[in-house]
């Protein structure tokens, strides 16, 4: 379409047929890392699916983001996120097959 914003991938990794990576990397903080991230992520499960697909057949998707900065503004090099949804028991984590 030609008025959605192109979206370029650093990197794009397909890995065994079931897994499919996404390596962003940034120098500059442009505050818009985790709208990017959600974007890309949204981006690689979509162009996967054909007509009449199911969405169980879609690939996990892995985003990983090398950062100049300090985004989370923590002491660790490496930080994992997961879905969850409010209200519900503490470990009870969405599971989205992407």
């Amino acid at each position: 379409m030609a008025d959605e914003k192109l979206g370029i991938l650093d990197l794009k990794l397909d890995i065994d047929n079931e897994r499919v990576v996404d390596v962003e990397m940034q120098v500059s903080n442009e505050h818009n890392i985790k709208e990017r991230s959600s974007t890309y992520l949204s981006k690689l499960a979509a162009e996967q699916l054909k007509a009449k697909q199911n969405y169980k057949e879609l690939k996990k998707i892995i985003t990983i983001n090398i950062l100049k900065y300090n985004y989370l503004e923590r002491n660790s090099y490496h930080s994992i996120a997961r879905m969850k949804y409010e209200n519900t028991k503490p470990i009870e984590f969405v599971d989205m097959g992407i």
